[in-house]
């Protein structure tokens, strides 16, 4: 990769008085980013995984980005146009960006405080008013594309063939990965068919859509002591039921801690009230998210045998999966 090469597309003021790499910085998405020092202060540019997003999608990506930003909500990194007008740069067959460099620290997964948790969701209500008036969505109801695709999952791999082309994956794999395998898919068969049944009534019931983060968690949310100062990666926004954003932060942050998830709700609620289907959606998304996670990671892992950079990560966030699940049950 050749950053510098990249950053030359930009004008004068954002070429780098210093650069370095951060290895951990980009999660487990597989984006590389570099720390850039620059007469106009500090930025960040984002080499995409060759997968996604597209560059049509990208551009969605940023219009929605700009909006918000237009609106008033200040806490996401706006991408900065290049040379020659676009906000992305194309270098070597990836999608490049750059964007101001936002201050703070994600907040430990699992240590966060009521305080902390409370304004990571009143920051998430604000961004979802925001996006709400942005003008390129079509249809503004529907089914939430968040509950088909997890029905879509449900379907697949208990019906489909899937658990058991995941077993006789394990059977052939290494510990660890394959420690956890009987326990997620065991898991599974036990509470699919129950969310399968709900997941369909609420397929069928209309909900509001708009632009979602859609991976909005615990790292993504930086903060400076109980006051967030920017939410990141934006990469897999579509246009979806704030209700999948609103169980997938809650999922993260608040775990399976009564009074965080209270506080987290009663924030977002105070900005922005949630509807009785986004409520009940909520529920039943945060419900599938930790019974469909676990074969998802195995799905990647076993079947499809996708390498990830950070497998010390992985670990521990199947570890995380299994005592979650171990509490739902």
């Amino acid at each position: 990769m050749r950053p510098l090469q990249v950053l030359q597309q930009y004008a004068e003021e954002y070429q780098p008085q210093q650069i370095s790499v951060l290895r951990d910085e980009g999660g487990l998405s597989g984006a590389r980013i570099w720390r850039i020092q620059a007469a106009l202060g500090e930025f960040g540019l984002r080499c995409w995984p060759v997968e996604h997003p597209s560059a049509e999608r990208l551009r969605w990506i940023h219009a929605v980005l700009s909006h918000v930003r237009n609106c008033g909500f200040e806490l996401v990194p706006t991408p900065i146009a290049a040379r020659d007008g676009r906000t992305f740069v194309l270098h070597e067959g990836r999608l490049w960006e750059l964007a101001p460099w936002m201050p703070g620290l994600a907040v430990e997964t699992g240590k966060a405080s009521e305080e902390q948790v409370s304004a990571a969701f009143a920051a998430l209500a604000l961004f979802h008013k925001a996006a709400a008036t942005f003008a390129d969505v079509s249809p503004r109801s529907g089914a939430a594309p968040a509950v088909a695709q997890r029905l879509e999952r449900i379907e697949t791999w208990l019906h489909g063939g899937g658990v058991e082309q995941m077993e006789r994956a394990a059977a052939t794999c290494s510990p660890p990965q394959r420690e956890y395998a009987p326990q997620f898919l065991s898991a599974f068969r036990r509470f699919a068919p129950l969310l399968e049944t709900e997941l369909r009534e609420l397929l069928a019931t209309p909900v509001a859509l708009q632009p979602c983060i859609r991976d909005i968690h615990d790292q993504h949310v930086l903060m400076i002591g109980n006051r967030v100062t920017g939410l990141i990666d934006f990469g897999a926004m579509r246009v979806d039921s704030v209700a999948t954003d609103v169980a997938r932060l809650l999922g993260t942050m608040a775990g399976d801690d009564a009074s965080l998830r209270e506080a987290g709700l009663s924030a977002y609620q105070l900005c922005r009230r949630l509807s009785d289907i986004e409520s009940r959606l909520v529920v039943a998304i945060v419900r599938a998210n930790v019974v469909l996670t676990g074969p998802q990671w195995l799905q990647w892992l076993l079947v499809e045998q996708k390498s990830f950079e950070s497998m010390p990560a992985v670990l521990a966030r199947l570890e995380r999966i299994w005592q979650r699940l171990q509490k739902l049950a």
